[in-house]
């Protein structure tokens, strides 16, 4: 987490240790506060701790080894915790713990608890995690605590308020009833969400990167249509076609041969009509002869022709330039068309690069709102929260505040507290949330230090509230109970 300045305080200075009124609770009976072990962990004899009426504040003392922790789990078991890793002790087949109208009997495998609880107990939350979450970071150690306060004081968030939270988010299956729990669930469902977004940004980014190595270098300022490329290579290759026509019809030219007259000699048409009035006892001979003048003229009408015909085609005959220019208009036409079909490419590609673009930014921008939300999931929870909690002990910023007894200093952040008062402040947060005749454990290890005197104050404060608390501190010699009845 990124460090952040000191945050601003609340204008809040209520008093957070006012007492609070309880709900009506039945009269306990008084066997009901008596907590008995036997043959359990380092308890083999019987022990029998009987719990003040009016409530207060038992501390068990003693060397390590004696018992206190084995006590402390034993009530812990009997208020209804789980897991509380009782097991018999050394030599015996099984042990017993009678507390608060329950009775639980242990074995090396399980303790199998009967009977009703008698007195109230915490619904959830552990006031030990309050007072210290075991986190050296102070933001994340209030955020920890929020999740304790908020199983301590059995907040409960409809489904509906996390629905509307998600924004249209489909809901997790099954969100759990637990705030914290549905918190949890909430913010790993935006997380994951969030990370399937960066994965489709990721993705967009690598469809970017091989359209833009695909794109050509340079484009054209008007890259011609396919209509355009289509008429352009037509016109070539039929220009080219005529040229080449036009070789063949004059390589075929030179290629004929002359025709030669076989017929013999003979004269012109206006001297055998001559003859013909002349003498009109010649016109066998000389209608023979007419008919192959005649002949004789279509065959050298013939000849003149074919001869204009191949000086022609001669003449059309294009020249090597022209054949040659026509082969660089047909390359230039297929450049242009190669050159459209590359545009034409390269503008799908440029819509598609867009397209990726685009996706990149609206799918990363999706995954940071996404885990921005997630982040502010745990404001729900403070929401509902802080709606609850004692007055004086405040929410904001992300920081747990509450009204110092200095005046001067007005209202501080509970992490500067003395570890007295985040006790003390822990306790009575406990004992507001049980309510009156509730009995509730703190670790050992959460005591530390404290001063008698200390202890002593808090004893009256839980006594003023109707409230037990049960913890447990290292001393010198056997094990001993201060505070029991």
């Amino acid at each position: 987490m990124s460090k952040r300045s000191k945050p601003s305080p609340p204008n809040t200075v209520d008093d957070p240790f006012a007492p609070i009124t309880p709900a009506d609770t039945a009269p306990v009976e008084s066997d009901a506060r008596s907590v008995r072990i036997e043959s359990v962990r380092a308890i083999g004899e019987p022990l029998h701790i009987r719990l003040p009426e009016r409530g207060g504040f038992v501390v068990l003392q003693g060397d390590q080894g004696v018992g206190k922790s084995t006590v402390l789990r034993a009530v812990r078991g009997a208020l209804g915790e789980k897991d509380t890793d009782l097991e018999p002790a050394d030599g015996a087949e099984r042990g017993r713990v009678e507390a608060f109208g329950r009775t639980g009997t242990v074995t090396a495998s399980m303790t199998r608890w009967g009977g009703e609880l008698v007195v109230r107990a915490l619904s959830g939350g552990d006031p030990s995690k309050f007072i210290d979450p075991g986190i050296d970071n102070a933001e994340k150690a209030d955020a920890a605590r929020m999740r304790e306060v908020a199983l301590l004081l059995g907040v409960k968030i409809p489904n509906n308020v996390w629905h509307t939270f998600l924004d249209g988010e489909p809901a997790p299956a099954a969100l759990s009833s637990d705030p914290v729990e549905a918190a949890r669930q909430v913010r790993a469902l935006l997380h994951d969400r969030a990370r399937g977004c960066e994965r489709r940004a990721d993705e967009a980014r690598g469809e970017a990167r091989e359209l833009r190595a695909s794109l050509p270098a340079k484009s054209m300022e008007r890259p011609p249509t396919e209509e355009e490329a289509r008429r352009a290579m037509a016109d070539a290759i039929t220009n080219r076609t005529r040229m080449e026509e036009r070789k063949a019809a004059a390589d075929k030219a030179r290629a004929l041969p002359i025709p030669k007259w076989t017929g013999g000699a003979a004269s012109p048409v206006k001297d055998v009509e001559a003859f013909l009035s002349e003498a009109l006892q010649r016109v066998d001979e000389l209608r023979t002869e007419l008919a192959k003048a005649r002949e004789y003229e279509a065959f050298t009408a013939g000849k003149r022709a074919q001869e204009q015909a191949r000086a022609d085609a001669i003449a059309n005959e294009p020249s090597p330039e022209d054949l040659q220019q026509a082969e660089v208009d047909v390359e230039d036409a297929e450049k242009l068309h190669t050159l459209m079909v590359r545009e034409r490419d390269a503008g799908a590609k440029r819509s598609k690069l867009a397209e990726a673009e685009q996706n990149i930014t609206r799918f990363a921008a999706r995954a940071d709102a996404l885990r921005d939300r997630a982040s502010e999931a745990d404001g729900v929870l403070a929401k509902a929260v802080s709606e609850r909690l004692p007055h004086g002990l405040v929410w904001h910023e992300g920081r747990f505040w509450v009204k110092s007894a200095d005046r001067e200093k007005g209202i501080e952040l509970l992490s500067d507290l003395s570890d007295g008062e985040r006790i003390r402040l822990g306790l009575l947060l406990a004992a507001n949330a049980v309510g009156e005749g509730g009995v509730f454990v703190i670790d050992q290890a959460v005591l530390g230090e404290l001063s008698t005197t200390t202890i002593e104050e808090l004893r009256k404060e839980l006594e003023a509230k109707g409230v037990t608390c049960v913890s447990a501190r290292a001393t010198p010699g056997p094990l001993s109970v201060e505070g029991a009845s």
